[in-house]
């Protein structure tokens, strides 16, 4: 397995898998919760999405940036990420990478991707 257990990577994926288009990110920390705010709009009405990434181990990340790919980490990010830590196979390692190509990481035990319902409300018939 290139990316570590298949059923954290496919859970993983499938979570991801749930977000469309949205390119802002800012970043929120809370007790055992790293939560990666989506949006296209400047948040003018709050994040369209949160990832969040639960019992986080380690990050390295900017607190707002341009987002271009969030993605599972690759073997080469996760092969630089165990030289930051010791990976164990169910470590979800989630790549940010920005539109100048730089990355952040974030490691967790998991990942699960929330629409906002308050954004539900102000979208516009037709988008």
């Amino acid at each position: 397995m290139v990316l570590g257990d298949a059923l954290v990577e496919q859970e993983a994926r499938a979570a991801l898998a749930k977000l469309s288009g949205a390119l802002e990110l800012r970043v929120r920390f809370a007790p055992n919760l790293v939560a990666l705010e989506l949006d296209t709009r400047s948040f003018e009405f709050g994040p369209a999405a949160t990832v969040e990434c639960h019992a986080p181990r380690y990050t390295e990340l900017a607190s707002e940036v341009q987002v271009s790919y969030l993605v599972l980490a690759d073997r080469g990010a996760r092969a630089y990420l165990a030289t930051k830590l010791e990976l164990s196979p169910r470590d979800v390692c989630l790549a940010v990478i920005d539109e100048h190509a730089r990355f952040g990481f974030v490691v967790c035990e998991r990942l699960a991707c929330v629409a906002s319902a308050a954004r539900q409300q102000h979208r516009t018939p037709g988008r």
